[in-house]
This record gives C-alpha cells, structure tokens and sequence, in this order.
C-alpha cells in the first residue's frame, strides 16, 4: 500500500539520496539486527544536538537516508530524544518529517520484496522456522514494520501502534487525535482482494470520523492525507469496491443493508457534507428504483468523489 506523503518533504528525501557521493542504497544482505544497531550506534554517535532547531534535524536526519530502511530505528530513537526541544509546531513537522522517511524506505522496500526475498517468502508460505526468518522479522520489527499478506503477495507495512506510541501527546492536539483515529483504522484494516474487511456501518462512521476532522482542523500540517480519507471512504460508501458491492449482480437493486443505512442517514438534519451528499443519491436512486442511476460518474465528479470499482484499494 502506497502512502501519501507531504511533497515539501518528499523532494528533500530524493535530492539527498540522488545527489553527492555517498548514495548507495543499502543491498537487502545489510537488512539485518547487527546491521541495525550498527547503524543506529553510528548515526547516534555522530548525531548534534540539533536545540531545538528543526531545520539543523531535519539536514542531519536526511543525511544518512542513503542507508535504506536500517536507518529508522536510528531515526526513530533521535525523534524520541529530541522530540521534546522543539516548538509545539515544530513538533508536527517532526512528524511529518520522521513519517516520510519511514514511507519512502517502505515503499522502497516493497518494490523489490518480491524479488530480493523470494526464497525466503518461500519458506514463509511454507511454514519454515530458520534463523535467517526470526532475524528478518525481528528486523522488521525494529523498524516498526510487520509482514503482511493480501491477493498471494507478501508486503510490509507499519505496525498499527508504531507512530501512536512514538508520537502520542507529544505533538499538537490535532495530531494526537489523527494518530488515535489510524491506530484504530490500522488495527480494523480496510480491504483485501478488492473487498471491505469492515461493515458499511464502519466504514460510515470513518466518513464521519474525517469530516469532523477537517472541519476541526482545516490547517492540519497532513490535511492532504486526512481529505484523501474522507474523500475514499465516501467513495467506497456510494460505489462499493469490486467484492464488496453495492447493487446485486443479478438484479442490479441497491442491497437492502445500503437502503436501511442510506435512508437513516437521509433522516439526519445536519449541515455536514456527507449528508448532503446522501440525501441527494438518495433521491436519484429513488427515481431510478434503487438501480444504479444513469447520472452516476456526472453525480460522483460533482462531489468529487470517483468510483472504487475496477481500482486496486488500501489493505488499511
């Protein structure tokens, strides 16, 4: 699963690892416990205390990206000790700092997965115990990543807890709200094989869960990823995903368990968008015999909203 990530952020990481001499990313053979507290004992030990001043932490932070996914854990423990020195805006834009980090060598890593551990992916569907997987695990789990499985292909993503631990009450009260709400959303997951793993009732209450969010907190430094959740679980509530979907197959009628809840949501009086939004779909498929309505992709692009239908969706 891709993350977003803040692109201010995102051009730093890839200008330090495409430029200068030492840009070599770390081969999958150094992905290992010794190699990471090497690494971390090394990053550490050369580390300044930055006082307080981000961008002096956010340089020496980006410096030694070329060291692959060995180098969170490293990061990981300069957050933790100097998390406290910096201003209460400054505080976020360490999160948001330490978060692209993290996904970038996530996402680096699932890339290749497939490939550089083959053999040893191998020996996981096979049910294998060696100590080359307890260490690779183990690895993993120093890095706040675990081992996931979705539609026959393995990829790692971060721990559920991982980032609401690390950060929790020690960043702005926006942020700690938003690392409470994805912890929970990390541990429910979201979908697997183009299908909810949640109930439509759940998958509601996120819609609302966001849209209070940003009404909230209309400037939250990740309001781009927080739209991106509304924006999903709204689409994902109107159009269904390809396993989980909306309409039956052979009659083409809107599910009864979507009626019930389309039409309790149609009784709210509120100003939120959401129930607009529902309130109006409503009566198109009223007038269309609760079939799909043929003004369908005019209604969702009027909302912008878009079909999950035919897309391949976050696993959480």
């Amino acid at each position: 699963m891709k993350k977003i990530i803040c692109i201010a952020f995102l051009i730093s990481v890839v200008m330090l690892n495409t430029t200068g001499t030492n840009n070599k990313i770390r081969v999958p053979g150094d992905f290992n416990l010794a190699t990471i507290r090497q690494t971390s004992e090394e990053i550490e030990g050369t580390f300044i205390p930055p006082n307080g001043g981000f961008n002096l932490f956010k340089k020496q932070v980006l410096s030694y990206q070329h060291k692959g996914l060995v180098s969170i854990p490293a990061t990981e423990k300069l957050v933790d000790k100097y998390l406290s020195t910096f201003s209460d805006s400054d505080k976020d834009s360490v999160f948001v700092l330490f978060g692209n980090v993290f996904y970038t060598h996530l996402n680096r890593f699932n890339d290749s997965l497939e490939i550089n551990y083959k053999s040893m992916l191998e020996r996981i569907d096979r049910k294998i115990s060696d100590p080359e997987i307890t260490d690779f695990t183990s690895s993993l789990d120093q890095c706040g990543l675990i081992l996931l499985r979705s539609e026959g292909m393995y990829y790692v993503d971060e721990k559920d807890d991982y980032f609401y631990n690390l950060f929790k009450d020690r960043v702005s009260r926006a942020m700690t709200e938003y690392l409470k709400f994805r912890k929970k959303e990390l541990k429910e997951g979201f979908s697997n094989d183009a299908g909810l793993i949640i109930t439509f009732n759940q998958l509601y209450h996120r819609v609302l869960t966001w849209e209070s969010f940003n009404t909230r907190y209309p400037d939250f430094v990740n309001r781009e990823e927080t739209q991106n959740y509304y924006t999903t679980y709204m689409s994902t509530l109107l159009t269904g995903m390809d396993n989980s979907p909306t309409f039956d197959y052979d009659t083409g009628i809107l599910f009864p368990e979507l009626k019930k809840l389309y039409s309790k949501i149609r009784s709210r009086h509120d100003s939120l968008n959401s129930t607009g939004t529902i309130k109006e779909y409503y009566e198109l498929l009223k007038n269309s015999d609760y079939k799909e309505p043929a003004e369908m992709d005019t209604f969702l692009k009027k909302h912008e909203l878009f079909s999950m239908r035919g897309v391949q969706p976050d696993t959480r």
